[in-house]
């Protein structure tokens, strides 16, 4: 069962900070809470409360002591304050039958704050609903190391007994005040026409890397909250119903997705993907705020037309105006580079669609390559340059893909330092590496990892490739590390150089703060380790990461697939199921599948039916544009399976990858 929920982030007097709308909460049926002692009869036990500091999130669970229930009827209010800058204020947006025991709030602080101020308020009733009292639970959630912990709830100061309202009643919070009626997404509507600023709405999903990057070093980071208090920022899960309208309306299929909107709706710019930085991000929405009524100059606003354009699906019309814009384009080339990458945007997208102009082929390879001459990185310049060598070889050039990646790979080696590929590491044991650091070098290791990785893509000796991949990893695992979180600076050796050993120092325990908020890193690291067969390494860290976040339903996914690929199908199984336990809306169908396929190896094809239809039971969407509908069909498909190999001694079935 899924309910919306409203969540304002609001500045203190004085602050001006970007509302925040999210919808976060989730109800899910986890079966009975932790077990607690029973009270003398006639009493009522008040609910003892668990956080967990998740990556941008505090995930709250609300658990009833035995013999109690939360109010039917009764709503839930939460406050998240960081006592300096930032207060997050929830409550339930309707006053629902069965109130949600989980709730999420985005933590957002101060830098000179020590933490927030936590303070939730609800009702508790006897099971009979014969008395029912409110309470409040308040507590501190500290900003260091800390991950999780305990608190209790006590009778509110006005507590007075009650009868229970009863299902369906329309009574008030647990404050007293109404319930808001509007949702979050009309309140951000509302709120970007009353102050004439965009709305920036992100799709995510809590199993996307480049979406966990995009949370944490953009929409979490200090350093843009100026930039972000230019617009009206709305968060959508991808896999939960409270994002399926908006997804539907502007046909969002990737992840991360940021949509530029206006106060009615129109679109003004899509993003898709995680650019590499946060400036380049912040970039790419500067150009997004022109518009064309603006009264801007021609050419700007015939830039952020052929951008709307492009954001609505018509390249065509979206490159005559850029043309029409920049008439040099073509010829030199001669654009800044947000003209250029819009172009080269444009390109592909037109040469994906079959289209042609006049000349023919549209320039991907030439913008492409303009760009990587002056990318700021030599990470991002390699990105670059796989663009124009993949595009050649689809066009039938294989020879000069083949020649674009060798002259430029040549000149882009120099740039990973003195390290060759046959010096680099083991194909055993442990990785090691020992590199100069600067303060603030997270974003050039992310970069370096980069260049190492599309190399390794690059080379065509299987070893050297399982070699740069490990280089990519190792460069990965520095930047995590560089981004120290712990109160005391960052061991360095003596001679100023950062070294760093996988596993030992990345997973001794010093830096879990460091890997819990830097999940999207971590998911790149894993990717990276897999890709150098070091899928040992890559084991290790994924339960490093399960036992930090044990109530993140993505690692024991991840966890339960690797395993599932060892063959090891008990060990899977066991991963999978929990992750089942914390999965909500389209991740939970994802890992049924995962789940079932598991279950039909293992020969046991009765849980795999039982597996598959309790998924199956979640109502459908009406909208058939989100990937609901494609696990459904897969959902479906895995059935027809199972009751083939029923009905065949169970044969064994060749199982169906699940959709990503």
């Amino acid at each position: 069962m899924l309910r919306l929920s409203d969540i304002q982030v609001r500045s203190l007097p004085g602050i001006r900070v970007a509302a925040i709308l999210l919808s976060t909460v989730v109800l899910l049926n986890l079966g009975p809470p932790d077990a607690h002692a029973s009270e003398p009869e006639g009493l009522l036990s008040f609910p003892t409360l668990r956080w967990t500091k998740d990556f941008g999130v505090l995930r709250v669970r609300i658990l009833p002591s035995k013999g109690t229930q939360l109010a039917p009827g009764l709503g839930i209010d939460a406050i998240l304050d960081d006592e300096a800058y930032f207060r997050v204020e929830w409550t339930t947006p309707d006053v629902p039958e069965s109130p949600p025991e989980r709730i999420a709030l985005p933590l957002a602080r101060a830098r000179d704050s020590s933490g927030w101020v936590l303070e939730v308020r609800g009702g508790i009733c006897a099971e009979d609903k014969s008395r029912c009292l409110p309470f409040t639970a308040r507590t501190k959630v500290p900003s260091g190391a800390k991950l999780s912990g305990r608190f209790q709830a006590e009778p509110s100061s006005t507590a007075a007994s009650t009868q229970s309202p009863g299902p369906g009643s329309q009574g008030p919070s647990a404050t007293g005040q109404p319930a808001p009626e509007a949702s979050a997404t009309q309140m951000a509507f509302a709120e970007a026409k009353e102050r004439g600023i965009p709305l920036l709405v992100s799709f995510y999903a809590d199993w996307c890397p480049p979406c966990d990057r995009l949370g944490q070093e953009f929409f979490e980071s200090p350093a843009q909250a100026d930039f972000l208090s230019n617009f009206v920022v709305l968060k959508r899960n991808a896999d939960l119903p409270e994002s399926f309208v908006l997804k539907d309306r502007y046909a969002v299929e990737g992840y991360p997705t940021l949509l530029v909107l206006d106060a009615d709706g129109l679109l003004l710019d899509r993003i898709v993907g995680w650019p590499g930085t946060a400036d380049a991000l912040a970039d790419r929405l500067r150009q997004s705020r022109t518009s064309s009524n603006e009264g801007t100059s021609p050419v700007r606003a015939k830039t952020a037309a052929a951008r709307q354009a492009l954001a609505l699906g018509e390249p065509g019309r979206a490159w005559a105006l850029l043309i029409e814009a920049y008439p040099r384009l073509l010829p030199g080339l001669q654009a800044e580079r947000t003209v250029l990458e819009l172009a080269l945007s444009l390109a592909r997208a037109l040469e994906e669609a079959g289209a042609r102009d006049d000349d023919g082929e549209y320039p991907v390879a030439e913008l492409a390559l303009a760009l990587a001459d002056t990318a700021p990185g030599p990470g991002e310049a390699a990105g670059y340059v796989d663009i124009a060598a993949r595009h050649v070889a689809d066009v039938g050039n294989e020879r000069r893909a083949s020649e674009l990646r060798q002259r430029y790979g040549e000149r882009l080696r120099a740039a990973l330092g003195a390290r060759l590929p046959a010096e680099l590491v083991p194909v055993r044991g442990d990785l090691d590496l020992s590199m100069r650091y600067a303060p603030g070098s997270a974003s050039k290791l992310d970069d370096s990892a980069s260049l190492a990785s599309y190399l390794a893509r690059w080379e065509e000796n299987e070893e050297r490739r399982q070699l740069l991949f490990a280089e990519a990893a190792l460069r990965m695992a520095a930047a995590i590390r560089s981004e120290w979180v712990a109160p005391e600076p960052l061991p360095l050796e003596d001679d100023g150089r950062l070294r760093l050993n996988l596993p030992t120092d990345l997973l001794s325990g010093k830096l879990d703060r460091a890997l819990a908020l830097q999940t999207g890193r971590v998911h790149d690291l894993v990717s990276l380790l897999k890709r150098a067969e070091r899928k040992d390494l890559a084991e290790q860290v994924i339960r490093k990461m399960v036992e930090l976040l044990p109530e993140e339903s993505t690692w024991h996914y991840k966890l339960g697939r690797m395993l599932s690929t060892q063959d090891r199908w008990t060990e899977s199984t066991a991963a999978l199921e929990a992750a089942m336990r914390y999965a909500a809306g389209d991740d939970s169908l994802r890992t049924a599948i995962a789940l079932a396929q598991v279950q039909l190896a293992m020969g046991r094809a009765d849980e795999a039916r039982r597996t598959v239809q309790r998924a199956l039971a979640q109502p459908p969407p009406a909208e058939e544009r989100i990937r609901t509908h494609r696990y459904r069909r897969t959902l479906n498909e895995l059935r027809k399976q199972i009751q083939t190999t029923l009905s065949h001694d169970r044969d064994g079935i060749k199982g169906l990858e699940a959709p990503r």
